[in-house]
């Protein structure tokens, strides 16, 4: 018996009550061990899919055991990369009981066939006895097949295939197909053959494999990102979609949309600068739950040479921390950060910056391991730190280069001489630039992050940044306080503001009559502004008594430029 059907129906009468669950999209190294059968002759692909890789003709086989219920669900994503034949050709099997047995009780899909009616058809199998239950849409399978298989059971015993075809979208129709009950005490299996000849004996693909409680979908799909391409904007679901819906841009520019399985693709002549608002409607499941939605997005030009500064980078991480990199957007537009590299020129690595954007006057970190950066790091911004792949630096110089289509937009050539030699130790702190409008090859334009500052601000502005209109001002936030614990005035606050990046500061605390009370701190690089404060205790470890003190502040810097300040303050039991 053979009818043509787009979906499926199957009437199953007696199924077992226990079931376990497959789900697997071999995002792995290995192949799970679930899998049973001729393991060596499949891999993991670097995209996640399992491929046939066997060495010659014949054929391979993957199972899994599982158990039915009365209410269960198949998925499997598959594609052949040649037009298949009677010995070239993928049988799915939904269940079988004997995989030591051609002769066993079993229910499979074929796809392949000799001639170009290629379709999908199922048989069942019952004590030797083969019958052909139905066959789908003759030669949808034709050339180069590729298409997602959902089959579902409901609790009504009714069991659902649905076919999801690049190439023609999801394919609708049905048929009620009786069988004969599957009796077994025996282990029941899922998997898959591949028969093949050598020249096709790497063509078998296989991604998205689950089977597992059947559950109804009330749940329309969701939009996960939208990708930007040349002259295009792919929209990104996360389950499959039909065919079926409506697009409008603002402002309305003509464009032609594809679809594929999970995305939507527009593709039209949309001019740079430009924001967009695509109004999505009518967006179906498979389930025909419908989404309405709009997205904005910008389209940004490409940089230009000196519109991405190289502003910071940590090339010699303490103990097992990460390098990081920053780099800001000077100009006055939003740009597009598409085929835009990070790189070392001197070992020749070279990565894509995966951020599709930056806008003006945005920093941007890049590090292969965010959370350390963080961790490591109070004075920085999460939003602006993304993890990705990115060139390893040596500790003592190395090159950083920022790329776009081979043109050189900005480079730095780094060394560890560039540091404040007053440092202890040189590792976990960051070289900072300066000013933005000196040029990235100027030594003079590099300092290490302030240590009042972590010794690095990823992703906030460099605490070695100058303005030509600083001017040395040191100030007391108050001059009395009462160290008294009431969260009033209890410590002393010192602001400053400096007219250099690179000082390097000396601040002790004196009585009145000259004697030293505690150093607060000695030889501490600061930033251009900041604070720092004194908790009123003593160099013998006691809160400081009532009564007048001085505070002396001494700065200097590798420049020659040094100045001294003294400000007067007073200890009283309580303020006003």
């Amino acid at each position: 018996m053979s009818r043509q059907i787009w979906i499926i129906f199957l009437v199953i009468t007696n199924v077992l009550t226990s079931f376990c669950q497959i789900s697997e999209d071999f995002s792995g190294d290995m192949l799970s061990q679930i899998w049973e059968g001729d393991r060596d002759a499949f891999i993991i692909t670097s995209d996640h899919q399992l491929q046939l890789n066997a060495s010659e003709a014949g054929q391979a086989s993957l199972y899994a055991p599982i158990t039915l219920d009365t209410e269960i669900s198949w998925n499997v994503s598959f594609t052949m990369d040649f037009n298949p034949s009677n010995s070239n050709k993928l049988r799915i099997y939904l269940y079988r009981n004997d995989l030591t047995s051609v002769s066993d009780n079993a229910l499979f899909l074929d796809i392949g066939q000799n001639g170009s009616a290629d379709g999908l058809v199922l048989y069942q199998r019952i004590d030797n006895e083969e019958e052909l239950i139905a066959s789908g849409m003759e030669g949808l399978f034709s050339k180069n097949p590729e298409a997602e298989l959902i089959i579902t059971i409901s609790s009504d015993n009714v069991c659902a295939i649905s076919i999801i075809s690049p190439i023609l979208g999801c394919i609708a129709d049905d048929i009620l197909v009786p069988i004969t009950p599957l009796t077994t005490d025996s282990p029941i299996y899922f998997g898959w053959t591949c028969d093949y000849s050598s020249s096709r004996a790497d063509k078998f693909f296989f991604d998205d494999v689950f089977v597992g409680p059947y559950e109804e979908d009330l749940t329309p799909p969701l939009l996960i990102n939208t990708a930007l391409g040349e002259g295009s904007f792919t929209f990104n679901f996360n389950e499959p979609i039909l065919s079926d819906y409506r697009i409008h841009s603002t402002p309305e520019v003509p464009f032609q949309s594809t679809t594929q399985k999970r995305s939507i693709t527009v593709t039209g002549d949309f001019p740079e600068n430009q924001e967009y608002t695509f109004s999505l409607q009518g967006i179906s499941d498979l389930s025909g739950n419908l989404l309405d939605t709009s997205i904005t997005y910008f389209i940004s030009r490409p940089p230009q040479a000196g519109e991405l500064l190289i502003n910071e980078i940590l090339f010699n991480p303490r103990g097992v921390g990460a390098d990081y990199v920053e780099i800001i957007n000077i100009s006055t537009d939003i740009l597009s950060l598409n085929n835009v590299m990070i790189s070392n020129l001197d070992k020749n690595q070279i990565f894509p910056i995966l951020k599709s954007q930056i806008a003006a006057s945005e920093i941007l970190v890049l590090t292969d391991n965010r959370e350390n950066v963080i961790n490591n790091y109070a004075n920085h911004n999460d939003d602006n730190i993304t993890q990705q792949v990115i060139p390893t630096w040596n500790n003592d110089d190395g090159n950083v280069t920022v790329q776009f289509n081979d043109e050189t937009i900005d480079e730095f050539n780094y060394d560890e001489d560039m540091h404040l030699v007053f440092l202890d130790r040189e590792d976990g702190v960051s070289l900072e630039r300066m000013s933005i409008d000196q040029n990235t090859s100027d030594i003079k334009n590099w300092t290490s992050a302030s240590a009042a500052s972590g010794y690095g601000t990823p992703g906030l502005p460099n605490s070695a940044s100058s303005a030509n209109s600083l001017q040395n001002s040191i100030t007391l936030e108050s001059k009395i306080i009462s160290p008294n614990g009431d969260g009033n005035r209890d410590f002393l606050e010192v602001n400053y503001t400096l007219d250099a990046s690179g000082y390097v500061a000396t601040a002790s605390i004196y009585t009145d009559s000259g004697q030293l009370v505690e150093h607060i701190f000695r030889n501490q690089s600061l930033s251009t502004m900041g604070s720092f404060s004194w908790e009123t205790t003593t160099i013998n470890g006691l809160k400081a008594s009532t009564g007048i003190y001085v505070i002396v502040i001494e700065f200097f810097n590798l420049n020659g430029s040094k100045f001294q300040e003294k400000l007067s303050f007073g200890i009283a039991e309580n303020t006003r």
